[in-house]
């Protein structure tokens, strides 16, 4: 050893700053999306703050009502459409049964991600 230490690594957008640790691997890498993010100051304007908050609430509320409204009548939608999908691009049972499957799969996968994503916006702490 000759006493000298390697130099950090060079980011290429910021001579001389480090690249910050990224974890490794499809599940180290959910876990960190999904880690919560860290403690803010709060704003120095309550009234502000509360403002903000009811626009945005107000907007989500909409945006999700639509989303919902959309994804209950097509899936209800799916049941009567799929004798004529069926028919009209000669479909056995069994590929009908599959693309219904795949939707309600990826149904409920979006639905398990979305209380996800809402436990980290953390909207009552």
């Amino acid at each position: 050893m000759s006493g000298t230490a390697e130099p950090a690594p060079r980011s290429p957008s910021r001579p001389g700053a480090a690249h910050p640790a990224r974890p490794h691997g499809l599940v180290a890498q959910l876990s960190h999306a999904f880690r919560p993010d860290p403690d803010v100051a709060p704003l120095p304007d309550p009234s502000a703050a509360k403002k903000a908050l009811a626009h945005w609430r107000w907007r989500m509320f909409a945006g999700f009502f639509l989303g919902y409204f959309v994804l209950y009548f097509s899936r209800m939608d799916m049941s009567v459409a799929a004798p004529e999908l069926a028919k009209d691009l000669s479909l056995s049972n069994v590929r009908l049964g599959t693309i219904t499957t795949t939707f309600f799969v990826v149904y409920g996968v979006g639905k398990f991600l979305n209380g996800v994503l809402a436990d980290r916006a953390n909207l009552r702490g």
